[in-house]
């Protein structure tokens, strides 16, 4: 026993000093490089076509084109569910992330301070300097779904009789403010917030150290499952009736579709940045089995969400309780296994 006490110190040593080898810049950078990076670029080019489609759209306002501008706004929000896992950093500088899509709104306050923009029709408001700091209700994709989806309309809403002109004014500049934040998002990622994640420091305004750095992935993970069970799903589906305007994007008809994507992205970064680090293979097994059970799940619902309520209550139900389950792995399990801190959840209190 003298013996073995002996040595104790030292084996203690030898342990500690294996667990902080663990690096995690390089997995840290290939978040960035393999997944931040491309989804961003992405965005940026969808917002860019989406920006020049809606000005040619108000050049010559009519069903063709309407079509076209329709298929582009599906385009960036293909894009921006990708991109919404990523509420840190450059996202939540001047509330980018919020500007982008302020969902859930509670309050209905994008209706009322659309409702108001369209009663005065004041260009100057409309103008990149001015919009960027107008209410962030309006200056986003659900203003945008808004406009775009509403019951009945047509190209003549957009056209110069009434207040088409204004309508279509509002869109383009919509249009414009989506595509500025974009840029500025993929900017930042490519620039200082790389060089903050490649060089965690005492002097770094973002992080500490590497496993700092990590954790706030795995947060940014957990917290759009979080987001997926609670806001998207939980509460349009209710516990008692169903509220299909409580859904994210219902107007568009495009709910399920959105969380499919958003599972998808969940899978990409938990595949760049956790899986590989990740020494306890049992864990690792049914983390796999789990976004493939989900993402199964997902496939077979590939309809309006108001259909899936309605056809496949039961199925709905189920894949809402999957997505819990594979929450609570990645919140409670995984930052365990990869002794990471899962921090601060964003969601916390909404």
């Amino acid at each position: 026993m003298n013996r073995m006490m002996k040595f104790l110190p030292a084996l203690l040593l030898l342990v500690s000093a294996g667990v902080a080898a663990q690096n995690w810049t390089p997995a840290n950078l290939q978040v960035v490089d393999e997944y931040a990076i491309p989804v961003y670029q992405q965005l940026s080019l969808a917002t860019r076509e989406l920006q020049k489609q809606t000005r040619q759209f108000c050049v010559r306002p009519d069903a063709k084109q309407l079509n076209q501008t329709l298929s582009r706004y599906h385009d960036v929000m293909d894009s921006w569910q990708k991109a919404q896992l990523l509420r840190l950093g450059p996202a939540e500088l001047f509330m980018r992330h919020f500007r982008m899509e302020m969902w859930p709104d509670r309050h209905n306050t994008g209706a009322k301070q659309l409702r108001k923009l369209r009663a005065e029709q004041n260009m100057e408001k409309l103008q990149a300097d001015n919009f960027s700091g107008a209410s962030i209700a309006v200056q986003g994709l659900p203003a945008m779904e808004r406009l775009l989806f509403a019951q009945g309309v047509t190209a003549s809403d957009f056209s110069e009789n009434g207040k088409g002109n204004y309508n279509c004014a509002l869109l383009e500049a919509i249009s414009a403010n989506l595509a500025a934040i974009a840029g500025e998002l993929l900017d930042e990622w490519q620039g200082q917030y790389r060089a903050a994640i490649a060089s965690p420091s005492e002097d770094n305004d973002y992080f500490l150290t590497d496993k700092e750095a990590a954790g706030q992935f795995l947060n940014q993970l957990y917290t759009q499952l979080q987001f997926i069970t609670d806001q998207k799903l939980k509460r349009p589906l209710g516990e008692k009736r169903f509220r299909l305007k409580r859904a994210e994007s219902w107007r568009s008809q495009r709910s399920l579709r959105n969380i499919r994507l958003d599972l998808e992205s969940a899978r990409q970064l938990y595949a760049i940045a956790f899986a590989p680090m990740l020494k306890d293979l049992k864990l690792k097994k049914d983390i796999d089995a789990q976004f493939e059970n989900v993402m199964k799940q997902g496939r077979a619902l590939s309809m309006p969400l108001k259909k899936a309520q309605e056809e496949h209550p039961e199925a709905l139900a189920q894949w809402q309780r999957d997505i819990s389950k594979l929450k609570r792995s990645i919140g409670m399990k995984l930052p365990n296994a990869l002794e990471l801190p899962l921090g601060f959840n964003s969601l916390d209190g909404d």
